[in-house]
């Protein structure tokens, strides 16, 4: 009898037990599915081809492609020689001429396209600045009339004819002295600051804004590799100091060996290239065109020849069927359209 009791407690138990297990529901962790933007942060960054080195062939280095992680620097030949050198002669250096054919010479395209406004004109035909805004590089000051601002060559004629450029023939020394293809080439900047700055290279002077220093010294460089134009042991020594106030730390390679006397014919030197290295790569990642008709007034800006009012007038003519579209922008010559084109810088 006790037995029986004993095998019905046991039964009962187990009925239990069974019924408390059914009442219960599985529980399993949850793991959150990643949205669009988590997927984008965790992603390997997109590598973008590296931008092109400066050549002999003073050719459009374009500003719409970023390298990632390193950038290159060329390192300049070194020649102190100043015997031997024809005389400079400013008016071997012609300028200013209209190299497009829009009637805007090189001095008044440089000013359209640094306004950071819409500049006005003279006249109806559009030809010569009269107002605007620009920020004086070399200072800093704002200004807002043209007859107060000069338009700079970075490297002066002067440096580049004891630096080589004497030797060029008439129609290349025009070509440096009105060239736009590179931005940093022929700059607006205060009539005062121009002045006090002439011919002088940066181991004589130097911008009073001490913040414009890394943009002065690279340009600086990249003028001189581009044209194979050399430097003074004094001038590298002072643009290598420059470039110690770059936000990233830049280290220079050898600037190649000094040259006792220049010589009366031949090539100038060509510069050697090394490799510069940032301590703390940064990836930015930038599409390698610029959208017309969605992009902003400051993106369609980093297209090459479009300044500040021809940014806006691309947004006046959206929608754009097509990047051809363009030449209807004032001072945006078939020239001009075929060099956006050709590196594929804007689209639609």
């Amino acid at each position: 009898m006790n037995l029986l009791r004993s095998i019905s407690f046991l039964l009962l138990v187990a009925a239990l037990m069974l019924l408390m297990g059914c009442g219960r529901e599985t529980q399993t962790a949850f793991v959150p599915t990643p949205t669009a933007t988590q997927v984008v942060a965790t992603s390997t960054p997109t590598q973008i081809p590296p931008t092109p080195t400066a050549t002999a062939d003073p050719a459009h280095i374009p500003t719409s492609v970023v390298q990632a992680d390193n950038v290159k620097v060329t390192a300049l030949k070194i020649s102190n020689a100043s015997g031997n050198i024809p005389a400079y002669d400013r008016g071997d250096w012609r300028h200013w001429i209209d190299v497009d054919g829009d009637c805007q010479n090189a001095r008044h395209e440089v000013l359209v396209e640094e306004s950071v406004i819409p500049v006005t004109f003279t006249d109806a035909r559009e030809c010569s600045v009269s107002g605007g805004q620009w920020i004086g590089l070399f200072t800093g000051v704002t200004v807002i009339a043209a007859s107060k601002l000069d338009v700079d060559h970075m490297v002066p004629l002067a440096n580049a004819h004891r630096s080589g450029g004497w030797a060029w023939d008439s129609e290349k020394k025009k070509e440096y002295s009105n060239n736009l293809s590179y931005s940093g080439h022929l700059i607006a900047v205060t009539a005062s600051a121009n002045r006090s700055k002439g011919a002088k290279g940066p181991e004589e002077w130097r911008p009073p804004d001490r913040s414009y220093w890394c943009t002065y010294a690279t340009d600086w460089m990249n003028i001189k590799a581009t044209w194979e134009l050399t430097a003074t042991n004094a001038e590298w020594a002072a643009l290598t100091e420059m470039l110690d106030t770059c936000p990233d730390k830049v280290s220079v390679g050898d600037a190649g060996s000094s040259i006792d006397t220049i010589p009366t014919v031949g090539p100038s030197p060509t510069p050697t290239v090394v490799d510069v290295v940032r301590e703390t790569p940064t990836v930015v990642v930038e599409a390698l065109c610029v959208n017309l008709n969605t992009a902003s007034k400051e993106e369609l800006q980093r297209i090459v020849h479009i300044g500040a009012s021809r940014a806006e007038a691309v947004i006046n003519m959206r929608p754009l069927e097509s990047v051809a579209d363009l030449d209807d922008v004032s001072g945006i010559s078939a020239s001009r359209l075929s060099d956006i084109v050709a590196q594929n810088l804007a689209c639609v």
